[in-house]
């Protein structure tokens, strides 16, 4: 069984994988990667590189 904060990161990998896809950013499956294993630090990150003048 997957606990809460698995579930939490891979619903956070997949957004912003998606996300990249949507944008054309080449390495988004390295920024979902990433998002999955330390979505606490890679994902502000994300965000404010790309997302922040949405």
């Amino acid at each position: 069984m997957l606990s809460i904060g698995t579930i939490v990161s891979l619903g956070f990998a997949y957004y912003v994988y998606q996300d990249a896809k949507k944008r054309g950013i080449e390495n988004g499956i390295l920024w979902a990667i990433g998002t999955f294993l330390v979505w606490l630090i890679v994902l502000p990150v994300y965000y404010f590189k790309f997302m922040k003048d949405k």
